[in-house]
This record gives structure tokens, sequence and C-alpha cells, in this order.
């Protein structure tokens, strides 16, 4: 777009002072199912404003000498709007790194303060630094003290410079972020270039031996997600899988469940159903771990709800969130028991299904033990742990079977109705 083009050429403190500055989400979706894990907060100023672009409004703040003012602000923004739209999951809370290189200022930046007048629970929260106007690096040592001052803080931090991470991934937990960018150029065509492919393939197996979890960005088209989500990278986000937006979705279309499940809705079988609604691949916990272990992962991510606990790889117990932090949290009790085996709080005897079995033979299963309802089941393939399974999902998995079911069918005769012919 010309410069001519652009309606206004408003400053830096007029559009903070005018608050004409608006937060966008974009969400971020695990790649084996679909489901929603978070959204990556960003803002924009006025449409047909020069600086209508985060890029222009960093780099605007970042020449006039404003850019901590505009931290500031978009923080209070992106924080607040998130807690009054009520969205589900985790909150990744975009930070320049421009700001963040500036030691003797960094306590001008309010995180802390607005996440807490935000009323957002802060285990909700990803720091996650970008760079509009400087690098990771640029900077030596920066990503190091980052991680020091907001892990510290209990704050999980994401960035967007693997290159950064890389010459670190031999070394300890805390001094690696819990999330690494895969920058749009390596998924761009991953599908067409196997050399891209055979790259991302190598920072897969790199990043799976350390803490550091894969986020594939700019996934725009369907055969970059299929691909990706063979690769093993676990989080993706782009255009294909849904658009950042002021308003955005809450659940990710059909159209990339579809893809995702590679099977058109109707003919799609009970297996394909269970991998893509039901299943949930999470980590689990080796009868060594202990329960200061598990608060931890619970702490950390709050849309896990359950865990299993396996010996030699074989399930021998779940742990239930609810339970476990309703039991953890009494008096003297994480003292008590912070060191002790998580097998303390498990459930002993939970549901252990094959991954072959049945929505129907499922159902049936929790209904005979109404226990396993609220506490939750296991998957297995062959017997080795595969991953964990909720009666909430399997509710709304029968409830999606009924009505895709009722839409291809003649109310009166039961045989294929409109929707049916209209597909052929």
């Amino acid at each position: 777009m010309a410069k001519d083009d652009f309606e206004t050429a408003l400053t830096v403190p007029e559009l903070i002072e005018g608050e004409l500055i608006s937060a966008t989400y974009q969400p971020l979706v695990w790649l084996d199912s679909g489901k929603i894990f978070g959204y990556v907060g960003s803002v924009r100023g006025p449409s047909g404003d020069l600086l209508c672009s985060p890029e222009r409004l960093y780099k605007s703040a970042w020449e006039c000498g404003c850019l901590i003012e505009l931290e500031n602000h978009c923080l209070e923004v992106v924080l607040r709007t998130f807690a009054e739209s009520k969205l589900p999951g985790i909150l990744f809370l975009r930070l320049d790194i421009g700001v963040y290189s500036y030691a003797d200022r960094l306590k001008d930046v309010k995180i802390d303060k607005l996440i807490q007048q935000s009323g957002i629970d802060p285990s909700r929260v990803v720091l996650f630094f970008n760079g509009f106007v400087a690098r990771l690096e640029d900077n030596d040592g920066l990503l190091q003290k980052l991680l020091a001052r907001y892990n510290e803080r209990g704050y999980a931090v994401a960035v967007d410079e693997i290159s950064a991470v890389l010459d670190k991934a031999g070394e300890k937990t805390e001094l690696l972020p819990e999330f690494v960018l895969l920058d749009r150029y390596l998924v761009e065509d991953i599908d067409k270039e196997p050399v891209k492919l055979k790259l991302v393939k190598s920072l897969h197996k790199i990043m799976r031996n350390t803490s550091c979890r894969l986020i594939a960005s700019g996934v725009d088209t369907r055969s970059e997600m299929l691909l990706l989500n063979e690769v093993g990278i676990p989080y993706g986000m782009g255009d294909f899988v849904a658009r950042a937006s002021k308003n955005p979705m809450r659940r990710v279309s059909r159209d990339v469940l579809d893809a995702l499940n590679h099977n058109d809705p109707r003919h799609g079988g009970e297996r394909d159903r269970i991998e893509r609604a039901l299943l949930e691949r999470l980590p689990c916990f080796r009868l060594e771990d202990c329960n200061e272990d598990v608060f931890g992962l619970f702490e950390k991510n709050p849309q896990i709800t359950l865990v299993a606990v396996v010996n030699n790889n074989i399930p021998i117990g779940l742990i239930n969130r609810g339970v476990f932090i309703n039991r953890y949290a009494r008096p003297y009790q994480r003292e008590l028991y912070g060191k002790k085996p998580c097998t303390t709080f498990m459930d002993p005897e939970p549901l252990i299904v094959d991954k072959n079995i049945s929505i129907q033979e499922l159902s049936r299963l929790l209904a005979e033990d109404q226990r396993h309802i609220s506490m939750g089941f296991i998957f297995t393939d062959n017997g080795q742990y595969l991953g964990v399974g909720t009666s909430q999902n399997l509710i709304h998995e029968i409830t999606e079977m009924q009505i895709q079911s009722a839409r291809y069918a003649n109310p009166l005769t039961g045989l294929p109705g409109n929707a049916c012919i209209d597909d052929e």
C-alpha cells in the first residue's frame, strides 16, 4: 500500500491518548486434534492509519522514544479485552524484545500489575517475546536474563527466534523457554520443499530432547498443516487454522477438523473419531516422579485436567486435576506430601481402554461405573500408554454424531436427506 493510500497519520502518543489501539487474537491449536490451546494476543492501530500494523506501531514508538509507554498500553488493552471476552485457554502475551533490552527500565514495564488488574490467573499467561524493533540474537545474554526474571515469578516464556535457543538446547531446563516459534519461512510450502521439511524434522528432533515445545506459525494451507502434524509439531497457527480477529473463533472450523481427520465426517471410522476428538496425547508421570512435579504441570497448564501414571509405559493410575488440587491445597499437605511419590493421590483403578474401542462401548463402560465420568480414562495402544480422555469430550462427540446423522437423514423416512443429495 502506498503512503498516500492511508487516510491518516496519527502519532503513537495520539493513538494512546485517544485509546485507538485495539486487541486481536489468533487461535493456537493442537495440530493432532484441532482443539484450541490458546490465543496469541496482539494489537493494531486504526484501520487506514499509517500505524495500523503492530510492526509500524512499535517502530514508530522506538523512533519517538515512547516504546515503554506503548508497551504498557498495549499490554493493558490485550489483557483487559481477553478477560472481558472470556476466551478459553492460554493467552500468549506478545512483548517486544526492544523494550526489555533496556535493563535499567524493566521496572517501568508493569506486567505483574497489569495481569493482576485484568483478573486473569497468571498461570494462563505465557510471555511471548518477539522482535518488532530488536532481536534476541542482537542482545547477548538477554534470553537468559528474561528467563531468570520471569520464570522466578512463575511465568512461562515463549520466543520467536529458534536460533537463539539452539545453542542452549543441551543446557538446564531453566535456561530454556517453554515454547519456541517456528518461523513462517520454514513453514511456507514445507509440503513442496524437501529441504525445509528435512530442517524442520531436525529441529523437532533437537527440541524433543528438551523442555521446549514448538509452535508452527504461518500454517496457511491444508497440506502444510497435515505435514506438520505428521512430523510431530504439537502446535500451529495460521490463516488455514484461523485468522487473527478482534472476535476470534472459540472452536476451529469443521474444515480444519475434517482435514486433520483425513476423512469426510460421514465416512470417518470409529478409530478416526476417537483419535480426533477424544484422545488427548498428554505427558504422563513415572513412579519416581513426586507430587510437586504433578502440581507444577497443573500449575503451568490449566487446560490439562488429568494425567496418567505409568510403570515402564504401562498405565497404573490416573490423577484428576480437581481431586489432586483439592487435597494438595489443604493446610500442610504440600509440605507433607510434596516429595512423596505421585502415586499418593492417584486413582489406582482407572478405566483403561484400547484406542480401537468403539464410542458405544466406551459409553457403556462409563455408564457402568459413573466414577469414571468425573475421573476420566486412559487410552492404550497394545497395552502401552497413549493418552487420556474425558467424559465431556465423549458427550460432545456423541452430540456431534447425532447432529450429523440428523443432517443427512430424512426425518420421516430415515433415508438420506437433502444435505446428502446437495453434496452429491
